[in-house]
């Protein structure tokens, strides 16, 4: 009975409606016009339009706020008049608004489910301001339009087959001329998708994400703070990680309390690890105060938050895995770096662009609060990379999708090349100093056949197996490699280079994988090569980089990919002949590098 007299109140059947129905109806409005059908565009309102239906609705009788004039060629049509939905009371039945507009917007609304919180609502917002707790694990989803999922509902082929781009283009539009209903469906799916995308994508609507690539768990992480004196999160690991995420991190920084930064290694997530990629955050934010929260990184098992808050921490912290190759679920005190505005301007001196606010910075991935003084010192370390800009040039050459399938430059075939100009190199070539680490086995099918290289055997003029090929004449291949900063005349690779594999597992034994390559071969986009414009600044740059602390700088960013941004974080080590010197003997394998050995030697190598 309290139900039913409530719903007579707020949403009556017939009759004059509430003040409920009209403010939502105006609000469904609103959202309806995001995902407005294609096939109804000429219903579209104008916005005086639209001014005049809201007026409408809301007050009961309003006149346009402008004269709409009939276009010309309609000499003789009316004015449009002033519209009266409300009886000689004063009250508005929203049952006799039953154009063909407003039915699209009740149709749309009704499928799309809009929700308007503050007016659901009210009395909690009116009384207390908000929600006292927000609990959530908000879909962690990229708004991506999958055409061929779209069609293999009506023809599983498009599933199936799994087409390219240009094919599936090519059989889209036939097969959308032979079926209505497949048409009828693509139109709907493909409105739903581009009013969701831009939606979510508004600056108006999520101002906090300006910047950053939109997704779902982000969206509703920006709007419960609003709604909620606490929330509480289960996320994907993208907002305190995102470089341009900064505006969100400045909102979220004064409330958030607790940061627990799980890797799904013991499937909390279960058949979701996806080969140890898969981590997430649970996040505890409260009201906005000066920044203050603890952050607990490299989680497997959620009994390690309370066991680091309550133990004693007389043992030293243990490592990721135990001395039986767990992993470790054993807590310590030590384990909880507490994060204040010094330590966020700390993190943004090392993982963001000079100038960036504390409030905006990135936070790393540290298994203990002792590997905050260990960045202090990386971060009084004088010279980075960055510093000896245009001196240098980053390049990953060879898209392996574009130069194999579109412009011909390259050829997958598992070969011997005759030069180092037709070595076309890939991922498991190089290691840490060491650029003849695997080769490609002469009948190779998948990642796993490959050979380690004794090196012991190692002949001087070795030239590794590859499983890509020029796939052009020898001019065309090299007109096709980009010229350098400091010398429109010279190629990428007609320089010494240190490359290193794009991607990157801050949980394996080492992260950054860098070798040197000597002039001529190229490679593939799996890895990324920076040649310079003087050898000495190639070894200075390349000795850290093969380095175990480097290499831990690189392990706290937690990123999956070493790019050019991240390269130039890290620090240029001055000249130090005992570092260059452990470099050379590292890498200079076959007599490519003699020119090298040349230039740089001195007295002191002996």
């Amino acid at each position: 009975a309290r139900q039913r007299i409530f719903d007579d109140a707020i949403r009556p059947t017939n009759g004059p409606s509430s003040d409920y129905q009209r403010l939502k109806l105006v609000m469904d409005y609103w959202c309806a016009l995001w995902f407005w059908p294609i096939d109804q565009v000429h219903l579209l309102p104008s916005r005086d339009e639209y001014l005049l239906d809201v007026g409408s609705v809301i007050e009961g009788t309003l006149r346009a706020s402008q004269t709409i004039k009939p276009t010309q060629g309609q000499l003789f049509g009316a004015e449009q008049p002033s519209l009266t939905i409300a009886d000689e009371f004063g009250f508005v039945d929203l049952g006799t608004m039953d154009s063909a507009r407003w039915r699209i917007v009740r149709t749309v609304a009704e499928s799309h489910r809009f929700f308007h919180w503050e007016l659901e609502f009210a009395d909690v917002f009116s009384d207390r301001g908000g929600f006292d707790l927000i609990l959530g694990n908000p879909p962690w989803i990229k708004i991506e339009w999958n055409e061929g999922a779209v069609m293999g509902d009506v023809t599983p082929r498009f599933v199936i087959r799994d087409f390219k781009a240009p094919e599936l283009a090519k059989l889209r539009l036939e097969a959308l001329g032979h079926s209505s209903e497949l048409a009828e469906l693509y139109l709907r799916e493909y409105v739903d998708f581009e009013g969701t995308q831009n939606f979510l994508n508004s600056v108006h609507n999520y101002f906090l994400l300006l910047g950053s690539q939109s997704n779902t768990y982000k969206c509703f992480v920006s709007r419960a703070t609003d709604l909620s004196r606490v929330t509480g999160f289960v996320h994907d690991d993208g907002m305190f990680n995102d470089p341009k995420g900064g505006l969100l991190r400045e909102h979220l920084y004064p409330r958030l309390r607790f940061l627990f930064q799980f890797e799904n290694e013991l499937e909390l997530f279960q058949g979701l690890n996806d080969h140890g990629r898969m981590r997430f955050e649970v996040s505890i934010l409260g009201t906005s105060r000066p920044v203050r929260f603890d952050m607990i990184s490299e989680l497997f098992w959620p009994t390690t938050i309370d066991a680091s808050y309550s133990a004693s921490g007389t043992r030293p912290v243990e490592a990721r895995k135990d001395d039986e190759n767990r992993w470790s679920v054993v807590g310590h005190p030590s384990r909880i770096v507490q994060v204040q505005e010094n330590v966020l301007g700390l993190f943004a001196s090392l993982y963001d662009d000079n100038g960036t606010s504390w409030m905006r910075a990135r936070l790393p991935v540290l298994r203990a609060s002792e590997l905050v003084h260990v960045l202090r010192t990386f971060a009084l370390y004088p010279a980075k990379l960055a510093d000896v800009s245009g001196d240098y040039r980053c390049s990953t050459l060879w898209d392996e999708t574009n130069a194999v399938k579109k412009d011909g430059t390259i050829r997958r075939e598992t070969w011997t090349p005759s030069s180092l100009t037709e070595c076309v190199l890939s991922g498991p070539h190089i290691y840490v100093g060491n650029p003849r680490f695997k080769v490609p086995r002469r009948n190779w099918e998948s990642r796993n056949d490959y050979d380690v290289l004794d090196l012991n055997e190692l002949s001087e003029d070795h030239l590794p197996r590859c499983n890509f090929a020029p796939d052009c004449d020898a001019d065309s291949f090299r007109s096709r490699v980009p010229p350098v900063g400091w010398n429109s005349h010279k190629k990428h690779t007609d320089f010494y280079r240190m490359v290193h594999r794009e991607m990157a597992k801050p949980e394996w034994e080492r992260t950054l994988l860098a070798a040197l390559l000597p002039p001529g071969p190229t490679h593939v986009n799996v890895l990324l090569s920076t040649a310079f414009a003087e050898p000495m600044t190639l070894l200075r740059f390349c000795s850290g980089a093969m380095s175990l602390p480097v290499d831990f700088r690189v392990k706290t960013t937690g990123m999956g990919h070493i790019n050019k941004s991240l390269l130039e974080q890290l620090p240029l080590l001055n000249e130090d002949s005992g570092l260059v010197l452990r470099a050379l003997l590292l890498n200079c394998l076959t007599k490519d590098y003699a020119d090298l050995w040349q230039t740089l030697f001195t007295d002191s190598f002996r």
